[in-house]
């Protein structure tokens, strides 16, 4: 004899009580390998796997019993195979290319360049004899001082 599943032990002693009589929470528990808590889902699969019409009867939330009014499809015969569909192809539907995937580049490491320094260069009395350079200097250190004053002359105006 095959094993059978939860679902179908459920759906056996619903059916074997007849239709519209109400079988307990209590019986149903009393059958190997049922538990409490999944009770609810092996009355469910129960419906869907075989079509039953099985119905609660409740004491306000709790559940007392359950009722079959329609047996449904019924259990598969024994050592029955569920066939399954299988979809004929399409005629018109264009057969699928294989696609080559191109290899991808090789990654080369590239180098970054190193930093070129400056070469350091003291400030001689040429340098400073000369008017151009010393101008351009006078003219850097006023731009930079009026900039440091109107800079400090507006934060000085927000903090009013």
């Amino acid at each position: 004899m095959s094993k059978l599943s939860h679902q179908a032990k459920v759906y056996n002693a619903l059916a074997s009580a007849g239709l519209g009589v109400p079988v307990t929470v209590e019986s149903l528990l009393a059958i190997e390998g049922i538990l409490p808590y999944k009770l609810s889902a092996y009355v469910l699969y129960a419906k869907i796997d075989y079509g039953a019409g099985i119905a609660p009867i409740r004491d306000g939330r709790k559940v007392t019993a359950y009722q079959m009014f329609d047996l449904g499809r019924g259990l598969p015969a024994a050592g029955a195979v569920k066939a399954k569909a299988v979809k004929a192809p399409n005629p018109n539907m264009p057969k699928a290319k294989k696609v080559s995937i191109p290899k991808a580049p090789k990654v080369v490491a590239v180098k970054a360049p190193k930093a070129v320094k400056a070469p350091k260069r003291e400030i001689t009395a040429e340098m400073m004899a000369d008017d151009r350079i010393v101008d351009v200097l006078d003219d850097l250190m006023g731009d930079i001082q009026y900039a440091e004053d109107r800079a400090f002359a507006s934060s000085y105006v927000a903090s009013m």
